[in-house]
């Protein structure tokens, strides 16, 4: 099963989804959704990108080539699955 089977997919959709859930407990999960954005709304700040980093990647099974990366690729939970989670997938 890799990464891009829908099943797998949603499961780390939800990953990423309770990995900023727990940094914002304050946060109704009602409000987060896909595309809400996680770095100008502060839901994400640079000390936590590491550990985004490292969920990412064991999500996709595989190291993120730091140079594939761009000031979107955290922008919001697509732009994570998309631009970092699938970029190994295709």
């Amino acid at each position: 099963m890799t990464i891009t089977d829908t099943v797998e997919l949603a499961a780390a959709r939800r990953a990423l989804r309770d990995f900023v859930l727990e940094l914002n407990p304050g946060l109704d999960p009602v409000e987060l959704a896909d595309n809400t954005p996680l770095i100008t709304r502060r839901l994400v700040t640079s000390q936590h990108i590491l550990d985004l980093l490292l969920l990412v990647e064991g999500l996709r099974q595989a190291p993120i080539d730091p140079r594939s990366l761009t000031p979107g690729s955290f922008a919001d939970i697509d732009s994570i699955v998309d631009q970092v989670l699938l970029s190994g997938a295709r």
